[in-house]
């Protein structure tokens, strides 16, 4: 049986501790945070930057009573207020890889500002780093180096010598010799194999040969067809947004009260969806349905067989 001790002394710096814990054995948290740290090519940068400059993130500060899918208005220019999906995309649609959800990574921005549209999916900004690595970066538990680090890299890589855009205000050289921070470690740019400018052409993709499975806010459901992933990410948003769902809803082409022989129900909603298309064009609706409901198509992930 494990043994039970009291403690009643100081409570010890957990981000000190860790970095004992990695000195002893030959690292340092610099070190273990960029050996797992990618970046974005400074070229796919400089081609596409901000990704979507009509979005930006939810703000109380910079846009008070604005809620998800809403417009709003930056500096003159009208943009839609959403989460952090769209960054999500921007890195995605940059690297040419997909999201690896549940793997401890996530998408950060190196130098904040997520309300500015010209910030909030700039590749410049972004960063996929390890869950424990970005939390020090926050200044809830930051370390007193890797934030400025992960700022010089950005600088490094986009700003010091062939500038990918004018660096805006905020940004700026936090003056650290990063290559002696890291002993000499590369920085990581992440790659993929399509060019993430350039949307996926429509028409059937022959790597996927059927959905099996769907995933939306951290539940499975399983399916057989494509239609069945449409429909189901309708069910959900039926429960999502009971209120308001027929009369959104219904504004689509595709949608009726009336259903027909290349129409399907979404169960128990008596509101019917024409899902007579290919794969790929029922998960672009399904996209477009979480979009007029205020959500992210990147909350939407599809299994195929």
């Amino acid at each position: 049986m494990v043994t039970v001790d009291k403690h009643t002394g100081v409570l010890f710096s957990p981000v000190e501790a860790l970095e004992g814990f990695l000195q002893c054995g030959g690292t340092t948290i610099l070190e273990a945070a960029f050996q797992h740290s990618f970046f974005v090519d400074s070229a796919r940068v400089r081609a596409k930057t901000p990704f979507f400059p009509e979005r930006a993130r939810m703000s109380r500060k910079h846009y008070p009573g604005v809620g998800r899918g809403q417009q709003a208005d930056w500096e003159g220019r009208p943009v839609t207020i959403g989460d952090n999906g769209y960054a999500q995309q921007a890195w995605q649609r940059y690297t040419g890889r997909t999201l690896e959800r549940g793997s401890g990574y996530s998408v950060r921005h190196v130098w904040g500002h997520p309300w500015d549209p010209d910030a909030f999916t700039a590749g410049w900004n972004l960063c996929y780093m390890p869950f424990w690595a970005g939390m020090l970066t926050e200044k809830q538990h930051p370390h007193p180096q890797l934030e400025q680090a992960v700022r010089q890299a950005s600088w490094d890589l986009y700003f010091r010598d062939d500038p990918v855009c004018a660096p805006p205000g905020f940004v700026e050289d936090p003056g650290m010799d990063l290559d002696s921070a890291l002993g000499g470690q590369p920085l990581l740019i992440l790659e993929g194999t399509t060019d993430p400018t350039i949307p996926p052409r429509p028409g059937r993709t022959p790597r996927r040969v059927r959905p099996v499975e769907f995933r939306l806010w951290g539940q499975s459901y399983p399916v057989r067809y494509g239609n069945e992933v449409l429909l189901g990410v309708a069910r959900c948003l039926y429960r999502a947004h009971l209120d308001g769902f027929s009369h959104r809803i219904l504004t689509l082409s595709w949608a009726s009260r009336d259903g027909g022989s290349r129409w399907k129900e979404v169960p128990a909603t008596g509101i019917f969806l024409n899902v007579n298309f290919n794969v790929d064009k029922l998960i672009r609706r399904s996209h477009s349905l979480l979009e007029l409901f205020g959500h992210s198509p990147s909350d939407l992930e599809v299994v195929y067989d």
